[in-house]
C-alpha cells in the first residue's frame, strides 16, 4: 500500500495517496476483504511454477496468479525505456 501510495503522490493525487496513508497507518484490512495477485511477466512459460504456488500455499487469503509470456522479453522491456 505504501507503494501505490507513493505512486498516487507523484502523480499528484495528493486526496486519494492520503486515503492509502490512512488504511496503511491507521486501520486494519480483514482477512476476508484482501485477494493477492502475483502477477509474472517472463520469456519462459511459468505456469508449472505459479500452480505450485498456488497449490502450496494454506493460508486463508484468496490467490491468483497471471504469468504474460512475451517471446522476446528482453527487447520488449528495452523497448519500454527508450
Amino acid at each position: 500500500m505504501a507503494f501505490v501510495m507513493h505512486r498516487l503522490l507523484e502523480m499528484g493525487k495528493k486526496d486519494l495517496a492520503l486515503t492509502f496513508e490512512d488504511h496503511l497507518l491507521l486501520k486494519t484490512i480483514a482477512v476476508e476483504d484482501l485477494v493477492h495477485l502475483l502477477f509474472g511477466f517472463s520469456e519462459n512459460d511459468a505456469s508449472t511454477a505459479l500452480q505450485a504456488d498456488l497449490e502450496a500455499y494454506s493460508g486463508k487469503i484468496e490467490q491468483h496468479a497471471v504469468n504474460v509470456q512475451i517471446e522476446d522479453h528482453q527487447g520488449f522491456i528495452a523497448s519500454i525505456y527508450k
